[in-house]
């Protein structure tokens, strides 16, 4: 057996104003905080091998460096494990420059969507020991046993690793085919420590019942390896939520890529969670040519009360470009169907994508106003690693300018809008947070849907993050 120290990385606050600083603009970016799925999935399978695991989310934890170091002393683990995304590289590092310090003899281990795309880039970082590549559930554990003392990790699939000053790759980790065989994730280890902007119970958690999206749009990211869609069975599904409950949580939400896909599994899930009586409240990610009236219905008679739509854009031509394969008809139809049912709805939405003008930004605006969603998340473009836009601009000669980022030479994330210049999108999405947020009807719909102390809290840090990101510029720039 060995012990497991999983940590979720995020900065180290000097002072309790940068916490609550953190937290405004976590709020307005990403909606507050959720539990790091993937490292619970990590942990469960590993506690199922026999190892002894602990998860610190530094997000939530708000430690200081002295307090992360005290913490970790109460009982020094064998192994650490990080969570890896492209975007949070710096605090990555300067988390692993923290353990390494304290604790040079301890293996750092990462894994996350990052190493699949960067797995070169990954290890040229002297702080990071090993890395895996794709689905880590069985890998993690397999790698657990090699260093144990068991095998050689280098025959482990999935590998990152550094050889004679050779930064060596083993491939990718084997897919998992069958979700129903993995265990569900280790939820009790974070209970209770999370705001998500709008959740309507808690303490409230999240849950993945498909891996993929069979879509192909612009600006998504396809991770090297990545394979089809899978889905988790109905039978699954319901018997997750079911334990859930027993573990006390009020609220899920269900961050599948598209989880109405499959129609006939939507339904069958609703079927069993009011089968078994199953009290939760629940939302979930779709898109808007993927529904219909009798889904919906089952799904509201269920406990689904909130639907995220990935809108993107109010026009038809910028729509094309970002092969979303929908039309603003259809996508304004499926809006108010949803509506009319009582679903609250959340709607993405994308400004500066290339090929955009001041225009057609600007209809983008109208139309989430016109709309009837009841909360527009507003996003100036970024090329992310691995999707389309990416190899595309750099195929026309543009640096992959996520390399200076990812070698520290910048602290900014790359921007590409193609003519469009970056202080048009900024005006843009200020413009798009005050006229959308700060009008009659939409303040009226906030207080119309406060309906307990919990969401009068939540709502108020969204209303406060974005009075921060509508008017200050120095805001803007923490998320460009």
């Amino acid at each position: 057996m060995m012990k497991i120290l999983l940590i979720s990385p995020a900065v180290f606050p000097k002072k309790n104003s940068e916490k609550y600083h953190q937290l405004l603009l976590r709020m307005s970016i990403h909606g507050g905080d959720s539990p790091p799925l993937g490292l619970e999935g990590i942990a469960s399978s590993a506690m199922e091998a026999g190892h002894q695991v602990k998860i610190i989310d530094l997000r939530v934890e708000n430690l200081t460096r002295l307090d992360f170091v005290r913490e970790i002393k109460k009982n020094v683990p064998d192994i650490f494990g990080l969570y890896l995304t492209t975007f949070n590289i710096r605090e990555a590092l300067q988390v692993a420059k923290v353990m390494k310090a304290v604790f040079p003899k301890i293996k750092i281990i990462v894994g996350g969507p990052h190493v699949g795309i960067y797995p070169q880039e990954t290890l040229k970082n002297s702080e990071f020991d090993l890395a895996l590549m794709g689905e880590a559930e069985n890998t993690f554990c397999e790698l657990l046993e090699a260093l144990s003392g068991a095998g050689d990790f280098r025959k482990v699939n999935g590998i990152v690793y550094r050889e004679n000053g050779e930064i060596k790759i083993n491939g990718n980790s084997e897919t998992i085919k069958d979700l129903d065989v993995l265990p569900f994730p280790a939820r009790r280890l974070l209970k209770g420590k999370y705001r998500y902007f709008g959740t309507f119970r808690e303490p409230f958690t999240t849950m993945m019942t498909s891996r993929g999206c069979p879509f192909n749009c612009a600006f998504c990211a396809k991770i090297p390896g990545s394979v089809r869609t899978r889905f988790a069975s109905a039978k699954r599904v319901v018997a997750e939520f079911l334990e859930i409950k027993k573990l006390g949580y009020c609220e899920v939400n269900v961050f599948d890529d598209l989880f109405t896909v499959n129609r006939q599994r939507v339904i069958d899930v609703c079927q069993g969670i009011l089968e078994n009586k199953i009290d939760i409240s629940w939302s979930i990610r779709a898109r808007t040519d993927c529904i219909d009236e009798e889904m919906l219905v089952y799904l509201k008679k269920a406990g689904c009360y909130r639907i995220y739509f990935g809108i993107e854009s109010g026009t038809d031509e910028i729509l094309k470009l970002m092969n979303k394969r929908t039309d603003t008809r259809k996508n304004m139809q499926a809006m108010e169907l949803a509506h009319k049912i009582g679903f609250e709805i959340v709607s993405y939405f994308i400004l500066g994508f290339p090929g955009e003008t001041v225009e057609t930004m600007n209809a983008t605006i109208e139309f989430a106003k016109k709309s009837p969603t009841d909360f527009a998340s507003f996003n100036m473009f970024e090329p992310l690693p691995a999707s389309k836009v990416h190899a595309d601009m750099i195929a026309t000669g543009v640096k992959d300018g996520w390399l200076d980022f990812l070698e520290l030479k910048t602290n900014r994330m790359p921007i590409y809008h193609g003519d469009l210049a970056r202080s048009e999108v900024e005006k843009a999405y200020k413009k798009a947070l005050r006229s959308f947020y700060f009008r009659p009807k939409a303040i009226f719909n906030l207080f119309r849907m406060v309906r307990n102390p919990v969401r009068f809290r939540n709502f108020f840090l969204v209303l406060i993050s974005m009075l921060i990101l509508s008017f200050f510029k120095k805001d803007i720039e923490l998320i460009s």
